[in-house]
């Protein structure tokens, strides 16, 4: 399994995004506590990054302007040994998940 770090710069050696960073957020609980997460923030013209953490797994949701430009990202994360799932969104040949290795992302906590 490939990290965040290394997929989003294939991505970005591929000409696919400007850049990347990871952001980190906080929000106030309820009950007080305070709740960390963090998430990569992608500059593109070409693709929509987004992300979210189910206990020990971690994904990133790629989204592409167009079917094309969406096989051009599988095929420079598949190059470095990412797993590409189509069937997440198996009616939409733009969309992709891709599992990274775990980061405290989106729901990390549940």
């Amino acid at each position: 399994m490939i990290t965040v770090q290394k997929a989003l710069d294939a991505m970005k050696a591929a000409g696919l995004i400007i850049d990347w960073q990871m952001q980190t957020h906080k929000e106030e609980c309820w009950d007080g506590k305070e709740l960390k997460w963090k998430s990569p923030k992608v500059t593109s013209e070409k693709l929509h990054v987004s992300d979210e953490t189910y206990g020990r797994s971690s994904m990133l949701y790629i989204r592409a302007v167009s079917a094309e430009i969406a096989k051009e990202c599988a095929k420079a994360v598949h190059a470095i040994g990412g797993k590409p799932n189509w069937s997440w969104c198996s009616d939409n040949p733009t969309c992709f998940e891709l599992q990274v290795s775990a980061f405290h992302g989106w729901h990390w906590w549940e």
